[in-house]
Order: C-alpha cells, then sequence, then structure tokens
C-alpha cells in the first residue's frame, strides 16, 4: 500500500510543472505545529527520521528524532506523548511503536525538530533515502561548443 502511495506521489510530484516556488501541497498550512490525533499515515527513512502525513490533506511534516534505543521501523504505527497533545519544535514531545510493535514502553524517541514539508522538500527526502529515482530534470540545457575557425598564416608575397 505504501509503494502505491510513493509511486503515485512521485508521478504527481514530476508531472506538475516547476514555477521555481516551492509547491506548498494543496489545504495545508505551513506551521510547525500538529495535533496527535491528526496522524494518518507514516512513513520512517531511518532511525533518526520519519515523515508523518497530517490531517485529510495528507499534509507532510519531517519529524527529527533522538533516543538511544530509538527504532521505529517495524512500528504498526505510532503513539506520541505529549501533554497539551501538540506536536512542535522545542516541545516536550516524545513518539514509540505503540504496545504491538514487540518494543518497550520506555524505548521513547524524544521529537527534536518538526517541519512541514513541501511537494518538492517530500521528493527530495525520498530521493535522499533511495525511496525514489531522481527525477528527470524539466528542462536540460544543453551546451553547444563552437569550434574555432582556422586560422591560417597571412600570405606573404
Amino acid at each position: 500500500m505504501r509503494l502505491i502511495a510513493l509511486i503515485f506521489i512521485c508521478l504527481a510530484l514530476t508531472a506538475c510543472s516547476s514555477t521555481g516556488e516551492p509547491r506548498i501541497p494543496a489545504g495545508c498550512s505551513m506551521t510547525d505545529c500538529f495535533f496527535e490525533r491528526s496522524v494518518r499515515d507514516f512513513d520512517v527513512l531511518e532511525n533518526e527520521t520519519v515523515i508523518v502525513f497530517v490531517g485529510a490533506q495528507r499534509c507532510p511534516y519531517l519529524l527529527k528524532l533522538d533516543g538511544f534505543l530509538c527504532d521505529l521501523r517495524g512500528a504498526p504505527y505510532l503513539e506520541f506523548e505529549d501533554v497539551d497533545e501538540r506536536i512542535c519544535p522545542f516541545d516536550r514531545s516524545f513518539v514509540h511503536a505503540g504496545l504491538f510493535a514487540g518494543t518497550r514502553v520506555d524505548e521513547l524517541c524524544r521529537i527534536l525538530e518538526v517541519k512541514p514539508l513541501t511537494d518538492d522538500g517530500l521528493l527530495e527526502a525520498y530521493v535522499e533515502e533511495g525511496i525514489l529515482p531522481p527525477p528527470p530534470p524539466t528542462n536540460p540545457a544543453e551546451i553547444q561548443v563552437k569550434e574555432p575557425a582556422e586560422q591560417r598564416p597571412p600570405a606573404t608575397n
């Protein structure tokens, strides 16, 4: 299911023309915080990096994590721990793999950074981790080299 979603995202992103400005996903605000109850899906890129999709529009957020036993690769779902149920940068928020992942509950990952992603940022994150191939260039430049005219020595009489 995730592979199909990734392929769809890749095709949708490469089909769009580039205007040079970052594309914000439709219906997404670029705020630094989200409610933990709004998380719909997630992709674990590595032990310290997770992308969560928030809300009905599936707005992507990049989470940078820290923890000695932080391993969410086998997590069926993410469980957040925060006092006000808002996940924000510079907040005391934690995430773990949940009860059914076979990990201990005390294996918490502290959320160090929360960053909303644009479409281009999401594609770059997937390309950096090797999940998607790099998209082809939208306007490949051609280099044209003109051969210098042969210089002949001036004719002497």
